[in-house]
């Protein structure tokens, strides 16, 4: 209501035996109002014959603010509960409209389901009517200028036209109640308003609290509305504190680049959607928040890289916002982000969250209800560690069992002592387990435990349904509506559970993956069970028996989750996965949808320790299969180092059987694999070739004899390469006498050994051919290597114009084939190009994008190569010493990894440089 010139309105909610507390409180307010910072609603502006109810409606509807003086007598009004507090609420849920209850004297106001859920003042939980006269005044003083920035920040919003789009409806569940965070909500407020900040990370391991700092800092944004911000986004990674082992990216990707307004994502590669979701974010002031990064990143345990993303596209996408960004994006994880360290100390700061302090938890529990002394409820803060979702379960669970007195906590089997990160919290949902009996709330919880996301209710009620499931379901086969809903409210009072979107329910990941273990743990039968017929209702729910898109493949990929969890592994990798998701041969959700960090997590759905050990229930050819999948699908993603040991597995495995057929391939790409890695000498080994030979395919063993060809020729002994290239293409003649000459990616290495030898006309000769073919059957990878080839030979013949468009073909072809570990060939061959012409920013660009391809893959082959390209701009621009430190690096490598080829540039250099 704009009753001061302009001005926002503050609606005050009170009863009239509170009126003495309305007029100190409003005091404060009119000093706002003198200088127009608000209006403050009075109820005198009524005039005789009035129709009050309309008048005071109207006001409800139009203010800004809403204050409600809490007491008994407010709670026990009839009036203010059914005209006032109704609408205070919806417009708090429609419009954003801040609601701000002050409790002025005792009364249990934290049993009121409405208002438990909202923040109360003062923080700390004190009654007003407690303090001094000093202290009241300051306590309101305090509250009152809290309202006056509100109003302003929404003030200065409401002067920019518009208003933000907003999704934010992926964020998990949180408690209503923040305490001691006063900090870092500053810290968030800073990041978005400084321009120079362009990522900043919330850190904490599972339940201290990053999520609900994030929701209570956007809940203060939405009520200025969001403060310029054009667009809001907010994406839940789901598990955060659980133990998830595969993570992907593709999901996000493809509904962040919908709702930002790319039509067909589908048809962009893994390094075109993270550009494109780039540009479309930074080309507005966009709130973007990512939530739950962790599953996306290597573990300590396993990777010496701690912290870094597993998924490329999403490295590159939050590199580009650390550089460009009008807005901000918002990290939440439990381990520090390595792919943006660089950026940290500048536009992508992080805050370390800690545990509550004990005065800070302490509060929190009385905030809740909790009755006790306050160095009685500071001790108890301290058992649990400050932990955040440990401290809300805590209050809840006393509130609900022992009569909310602290003094009650050993009832809860918790003891001092650094316990295992969110340990506290798994206590006390024991202690509810314990206390909810076999009734239809402990049963509700296990449901739960099915799902690593926000649940559907149909995927609910399909668990629900009979026949009964023992140990399961029995208390909910038979319940009504009316009970179920009970059972939810029940759970959703003690903190356990989110029902306010009423299309699914939600629980803190933690609390998922507690009920989830102890199910499992308990009545494997019932886990088994209850996966079953998720597993055979989802199979279902698609339309198609082959879906098209990845959102139509969302209930198959849920479908292989709980088909492997049920025991049906081999059923679940034959009928669903390679049938419908991969449509066999054919590998659509990779090769057509570029999918493959989704199809890496369903991969993992069936090994038992990824990706180690394939699970012993499915056939031995099917385990030598999926290992080999695993491998390339790593591969794909950038991920080379991780490639290798299931690759090795699988070729074992096979060589054990005698598929020779098989082992010849996977010998092939694990010698192709290894040779990227810089892992020559355990390449050049002519065993695949030995295993092509014994399979009597031909093709094999003419592929192998290009793979070992190739490996010599990197190690420098040419003309072992050369006759091996020469036997390969003989093969070739002997069953496809219409190509006499090698294609695919066994010519273009054989054109890369040629380019070595000096025969430059003899590549370009043989890459028309190649490019012929490809083009004929549509290979984008094989069409891009042969314009490679055609580009690096005009180079070598000094057809300059001819050079740069062949390889600016050959880039985008190989970025548009969506394969990490082939793109740094053609960058590293357009910088040498772009050096020769002079063009020496350029050349380091591409240098630039192939050193951290590279770097992130482990290839050190092509970071040889970088170190050397480097190396040739530096000497062109006359900076000796930067050219020898390159040089240095790059003579390690080549001694490294047994790099010889490399033997006579690196003579060269040093000689330019003596």
């Amino acid at each position: 209501m704009d009753g001061n010139g302009g001005a926002p309105s503050v609606f005050i909610s009170y009863s009239h035996a509170d009126e003495t507390w309305k007029k100190r409180f409003q005091k404060q307010l009119d000093v706002l109002g003198m200088e127009g910072i608000l209006d403050v609603w009075k109820d005198r502006r009524i005039a005789a014959g009035d129709d009050w109810r309309d008048e005071i409606e109207q006001a409800i509807e139009q203010a800004d603010v809403a204050v409600l003086l809490i007491s008994a007598d407010f709670l026990t009004s009839g009036f203010i509960r059914d005209e006032e507090v109704g609408p205070f609420l919806e417009r708090r849920r429609r419009d954003g409209m801040r609601v701000i209850p002050i409790l002025i004297h005792p009364c249990p106001w934290h049993r009121v389901d409405w208002l438990a859920k909202i923040q109360m003042r003062p923080a700390d939980g004190r009654e007003v009517a407690a303090g001094s006269d000093y202290q009241i005044d300051k306590d309101f003083a305090s509250i009152a200028g809290e309202i006056g920035d509100l109003l302003a920040v929404r003030k200065k919003r409401r002067a920019r036209p518009g208003s933000p789009r907003i999704d934010l409806i992926r964020l998990p569940a949180v408690g209503e109640h923040l305490l001691g965070r006063e900090k870092e909500l500053a810290q968030l407020d800073d990041a978005w308003a400084d321009e120079s900040q362009k990522i900043i990370s919330l850190v904490a391991w599972g339940g201290v609290g990053k999520s609900a700092l994030t929701k209570h800092w956007l809940d203060r944004l939405a009520a200025g509305g969001f403060d310029g911000a054009d667009a809001v986004y907010a994406w839940s990674f789901f598990s955060q504190g659980t133990n998830d082992s595969e993570g992907s990216a593709d999901e996000f990707f493809d509904h962040a680049l919908r709702w930002f307004g790319e039509n067909e994502p589908e048809k962009l590669n893994t390094e075109q959607r993270a550009e494109r979701l780039a540009e479309l974010v930074q080309s507005q002031k966009t709130l973007l928040i990512l939530d739950g990064l962790e599953p996306l990143q290597h573990e300590a345990e396993s990777i010496a890289l701690a912290g870094e993303l597993k998924d490329r596209a999403l490295s590159d996408f939050l590199e580009r916002l650390s550089w460009q960004n009008p807005g901000l994006c918002l990290i939440t994880t439990r381990v520090l982000v390595e792919d943006i360290r660089d950026r940290r100390n500048s536009a992508a700061p992080v805050i370390a969250l800690d545990h509550l302090s004990d005065q800070a938890g302490g509060a929190l529990l009385k905030v809740m209800g909790i009755e006790g002394e306050a160095g009685e409820l500071e001790v108890a803060s301290r058992k649990v560690q400050g932990h955040g979702l440990a401290l809300n379960l805590l209050a809840t669970y006393l509130r609900d069992f022992c009569d909310s007195d602290i003094r009650r906590i050993d009832e809860v089997d918790l003891f001092d002592g650094d316990l295992k990160q969110g340990e506290h919290a798994r206590r006390i949902m024991a202690a509810y387990e314990r206390a909810f009996a076999d009734g239809p709330e402990r049963a509700a919880l296990y449901l739960l435990g099915f799902f690593d996301r926000p649940v559907q209710r149909p995927l609910i009620d399909v668990l629900r349904q009979a026949p009964v499931i023992e140990g399961l379901n029995e208390p909910l086969v038979d319940q009504s509506n009316k009970d179920w809903r009970r059972t939810l409210t029940r759970l959703e009072k003690a903190g356990l559970l989110n029902d306010e979107n009423r299309d699914e329910l939600d629980a803190h990941p933690l609390v998922r993956e507690h009920c989830g273990a102890q199910l499992k743990d308990t009545n494997e039968e019932a886990w088994k069970a209850g996966h079953l017929r998720l597993y055979e209702y989802l199979k279902a729910v698609p339309k198609k028996h082959q879906p098209d898109t990845l959102d139509e493949m969302a209930p198959l990929f849920q479908a292989v989750h709980h088909g492997c969890q049920a025991g049906r592994r081999q059923e679940a990798l034959d009928e669903v996965y390679f049938d419908r998701i991969s449509r066999g041969a054919e590998f659509y959700s990779t090769s057509k949808l570029g999918a493959f960090g989704a199809d890496l997590g369903l991969v993992a759905s069936f090994f038992d320790s990824p990706f180690e050990h394939p699970a012993n229930d499915l056939v031995e050819s099917a385990r030598a299969w999926l290992l080999n999948q695993a491998a390339f699908r790593l591969r794909a993603l950038g991920r080379l180092g991780e490639a290798v040991a299931p690759m090795q597995a699988g070729l074992g495995m096979v060589v054990d059987q005698e598929d020779w057929e098989q082992a010849a391939i996977h010998a092939s790409n694990l010698s192709q694999l290894q040779l990227t890695l810089g892992q020559i000498s355990a390449t050049v080994s002519e065993a695949a070739i030995k295993h092509a030979d014994r399979s009597g395919n031909a093709f094999q063993r003419l592929v192998n004899r290009a793979t070992i060809a190739d490996a010599r020729h990197q190690a420098g002994d040419l003309a072992a390469a050369q006759a091996l290239f020469e036997e390969a293409e003989a093969l070739q003649a002997a069953f496809q006498p219409y190509y006499p000459h090698l294609y695919s990616d066994p010519g273009y290495r054989y054109c890369d050994l040629l380019l070595t030898l000096g025969q430059a006309d003899a590549v370009r000769e043989r890459a028309l051919e190649a490019n012929e073919i490809a083009m004929r059957h549509n290979w984008p990878l094989e069409i891009a290597l042969d314009r490679l080839s055609l580009g690096r030979a005009a180079m070598v013949l000094g057809y300059r114009d001819e050079a740069r468009r062949r390889l600016d073909q050959a880039v985008k072809g190989l970025r548009e084939a969506g394969t990490m570990h082939e793109l740094p060939r053609g960058l590293l061959a357009r910088a040498s190009f772009f050096c020769e012409v002079k063009e020496f920013t350029k050349s380091r660009g591409d240098l630039d994008e192939a050193m951290r391809i590279a770097e992130r893959g482990g290839m050190r082959l092509f970071q040889c190569d970088a170190h050397l390209g480097y190396a040739r701009v530096a000497l062109a621009e006359k900076r000796h010493d930067d050219a020898r430190e390159r040089l240095k690096s790059a003579k390690t490598l080549v001694s490294e990894c047994g790099y010889h080829r490399r033997d006579g540039e690196v003579e060269e250099l040093e000689e330019a440089l003596a």
